[in-house]
């Protein structure tokens, strides 16, 4: 166990991870010491736990058809990978009881009580429906989409989601691909300056503020 715990550590330092963390902070960030030690007790299946991310199977139907066949098509089997350390977070779920329920599973029940994390596409509004991105940037109006980013923000972290699949900022010129909307148009600068915006909008200053959701550009 020693010697698979001084092979992490060892990886991590040498990981290009870690050396772009070290580059963005001017080479004086260091992991935290807890966190180093966390990833020596780690198994080889804990880890690969750590990286695996399944659509939720709370209610069945569609999103179970995502998963592989298996124990993480069904939510008890997703709750027993929880509990063994082979699940890092699920996406699009449903809600904060589903969110409750597997997070207490990896906080009380797992090994290492590490926290899930929550994921989901809130492309244009959660509960309340904004305009979709291309429609939103016909406003040339990057503090419009801020602001619907944050009202999407409020709602998307009241019930328990830390992070979305948004903004696109893919440059759309053909309108064969499926995917046009979720973006801001053919315009480089305008989808700069929108994206810049929404991510604002999404994450604030401070991703420790529980009414902010993390982006994924």
């Amino acid at each position: 166990a020693m010697m698979m715990g001084a092979a992490a550590v060892t990886a991590w330092t040498a990981s290009p991870a870690r050396a772009l963390l070290q580059q963005a902070s001017g080479g004086t960030a260091a992991l935290p010491a807890s966190v180093e030690a966390l990833i020596g007790r780690m198994t080889v299946i804990e880890k690969a736990g750590q990286l695996t991310l399944m659509a939720a199977a709370w209610a069945g139907g569609a999103a179970t058809s995502l998963n592989p066949a298996g124990g993480s098509a069904s939510f008890d089997g997703q709750l027993g990978d929880v509990r063994a350390g082979r699940l890092g977070g699920v996406f699009n779920g449903n809600g904060a009881v589903m969110a409750h329920r597997m997070q207490t599973s990896a906080m009380r029940e797992s090994r290492l009580r590490i926290p899930l994390l929550f994921a989901a596409d809130v492309i244009h509004g959660l509960r309340t429906v904004f305009p979709v991105p291309l429609a939103e940037a016909a406003s040339f109006d990057p503090d419009l989409a801020r602001r619907t980013a944050r009202a999407a923000a409020l709602e998307t972290t009241a019930l328990g989601i830390h992070w979305t699949f948004a903004p696109m900022v893919d440059v759309a010129r053909d309108q064969r691909w499926g995917r046009v909307a979720e973006g801001s148009g053919e315009d480089p600068y305008l989808g700069i300056q929108l994206a810049r915006a929404r991510v604002r909008g999404f994450q604030g200053d401070d991703l420790r503020d529980p009414t902010r959701v993390a982006a994924s550009a």
